[in-house]
């Protein structure tokens, strides 16, 4: 209800002629909330929608009908301290297969780490522990330095 227009609101309220009191339970507004929607309606800034099917609803200020929804709502729902903070649950272990995916796409031909590294966002220490980091890994995983330019190298064999 409390995400209904006025113009809403007031349909259903035509339509069932609650008490105050009842409006003020159902649509949980206060008083003088109640009383501002009526004096704006009076000032037709509100005007109730004819259009609106009141009937989906069934009758909303019925006590017997809200007591039934309040008692199924506090069982299904714990009810939470307002004051206390709510945090969600922090994910543990690795995040993602970013480790998983570049070791399954070392090329077979002499690459250099550096730019392998960068390529897949992993770091060069890690590309080094291939035992520990993809211990179901195809073929051996080589890193040397290439004698002649002087370049950390990675392949596969």
């Amino acid at each position: 209800m409390s995400n209904m227009s006025w113009n809403d609101r007031f349909a259903l309220i035509d339509y069932y002629k609650p008490t105050d009191e009842q409006v003020i339970k159902t649509m949980g507004v206060s008083a003088a909330e109640l009383a501002t929607a009526r004096e704006l309606r009076r000032m037709k800034v509100f005007i109730p929608n004819h259009s609106f099917d009141v009937e989906r609803f069934g009758n909303p200020f019925d006590d017997s009908r809200n007591a039934i929804v309040n008692n199924n709502i506090t069982r299904d729902i714990p009810r939470k301290n307002v004051s206390s903070i709510v945090r969600e649950e922090r994910k543990r272990g690795r995040k993602g297969n970013k480790i998983a995916t570049a070791f399954a796409s070392i090329p077979h031909v002499p690459t250099s780490i550096e730019d392998f590294s960068k390529r897949h966002g992993v770091s060069i220490p890690v590309l080094r522990q291939s035992r520990r980091f993809d211990p179901e890994m195809a073929g051996k995983i080589h890193v040397r330095k290439d004698k002649n330019t002087g370049v950390v190298m990675i392949w596969r064999t």
